[in-house]
């Protein structure tokens, strides 16, 4: 019986709904952040170069910390120290849920975007299975998943051949993504 498998050189691309007050890991919202609220220290770097900050480095970074965004994301103690927000360093993931997904593989010149609605579960377990152990030809499936699995096998994006697999340590690995 025939097994099919994603290509091995098709990629996923995923756009996120982030509504993280900072930006969440899925995304550059919070290096942005970052960027503009140490824009002058970057740019002071930038012109006279990384060893100008021994002697200009903690007037600059006392003029971002007492800046008017600095207390967005931090929390001072009233002597001088402060806090990074839990807000900033913990981004609620419920808040930042997929939005968009694509597939992509570049010597096929393809790129499929997948809109799941609800269907983010089951679009999980199936790419999974076409990413793992494979997947049979004529196994019963729910709609959407149905659906999208001839759609790849139009687009060329299946193989039967499950190319050379995870390396043995990584067989047992558990990973989560949010």
């Amino acid at each position: 019986m025939t097994r099919w498998f994603l290509r091995t050189d098709v990629h996923l691309k995923v756009l996120y709904d982030d509504r993280t007050p900072f930006g969440a890991a899925v995304g550059a919202r919070c290096d942005d952040l970052v960027r503009e609220l140490f824009a002058p220290v970057i740019e002071h770097a930038r012109a006279r170069g990384f060893a100008s900050l021994d002697a200009h480095g903690p007037r600059l970074l006392a003029e971002v910390i007492e800046g008017e965004q600095f207390p967005l994301i931090a929390e001072g103690d009233g002597a001088g120290a402060w806090r990074l927000r839990d807000e900033l360093l913990y981004p609620d993931p419920a808040r930042s849920p997929p939005r968009e997904l694509y597939l992509a593989c570049e010597p096929l010149d393809r790129l499929l975007p997948v809109e799941p609605g609800d269907a983010w579960p089951e679009l999980h377990a199936l790419l999974a299975r076409l990413s793992g152990e494979g997947l049979a030809r004529d196994e019963p499936l729910p709609p959407f998943s149905r659906a999208l699995l001839d759609r790849l096998g139009r687009d060329g994006l299946l193989d039967d051949d499950p190319g050379p697999g995870p390396q043995a340590a990584l067989a047992d690995a558990e990973l989560l993504f949010l």
